[in-house]
């Protein structure tokens, strides 16, 4: 599906990001994984490579421009060229609003608004024969939560980003989608609920699917955005949150 194709994916070194990374070179793509995380970003590529796949490492901290920098002209350096953008890489900084530091939020905005567009312009400049960018975004930057004023702001942003590329880049045959998960199970997502287990526990008990979101889930709706399957799709946010944004359309 995706044979000779060049894919870059931030925040890959586990979780969402990871398996995203496995579907693509599972696909035929040859991926390079961004990770602020080098270590664990290596053995991720190692993993793709001894499953017979294409991958390598890159320490990125996608909120540096320098590194941001560094990054694609080591992928033009080595490749010419990128046909896909993931930007994955993301935080979560739960405070009350009254108690959130200027630092903390400052922080939020860098990695997940950010390091979005950094990201996507420099692919962008990298696509000469058009490309898919691919932004995960968040239910939460759909509906309010408590507690997540800074990462809620940072995803409506993202969703505000995908559409206002898709429009810039279209005539350049450069598609731009976002994908929204809800609930999954991620080393990230279980710190976040940490913070309030009893919210947590009510939110999944308000999702209509019996079941929470797996990383399979969010890499296969990447993996379509990614593929020539979507190839008359641009500007969309796709919402993988087994229906609770159906069920409860302004709070969670």
């Amino acid at each position: 599906m995706l044979e000779g194709k060049i894919a870059a994916v931030t925040g890959g070194a586990d979780g969402i990001g990871r398996r995203i990374a496995e579907s693509l070179a599972r696909s035929g793509a040859t991926v390079v994984i961004a990770d602020i995380h080098e270590e664990a970003a290596g053995k991720a590529a190692a993993a793709i490579a001894s499953m017979g796949g294409g991958a390598c490492a890159f320490k990125t901290d996608v909120s540096n421009p320098e590194d941001v920098s560094r990054l694609f002209a080591a992928i033009e350096d080595r490749h010419g060229r990128l046909d896909i953008m993931v930007n994955n890489a993301g935080i979560v900084i739960q405070a009350n609003a009254e108690d959130l530091t200027f630092e903390q939020w400052n922080r939020t905005i860098a990695v997940n608004l950010t390091g979005v567009f950094l990201c996507s312009q420099g692919a962008a400049r990298l696509m000469k024969a058009g490309g898919s960018i691919v932004n995960i975004a968040s239910v939460g930057g759909h509906v309010t939560s408590a507690s997540f004023s800074a990462y809620a702001a940072s995803k409506a942003g993202v969703h505000g980003l995908t559409r206002a590329l898709a429009v810039e880049w279209g005539a350049r045959n450069i598609r731009v989608n976002s994908v929204s998960p809800g609930s999954v199970d991620t080393a990230m997502s279980e710190k976040a609920r940490a913070f309030n287990p009893k919210a947590a526990a009510d939110r999944d008990s308000r999702v209509p699917l019996p079941r929470r979101g797996s990383v399979d889930d969010i890499a296969e709706a990447v993996l379509f955005f990614a593929s020539d399957r979507a190839g008359f799709i641009s500007g969309r946010d796709l919402v993988i949150d087994g229906g609770i944004l159906a069920k409860h359309p302004g709070f969670i």
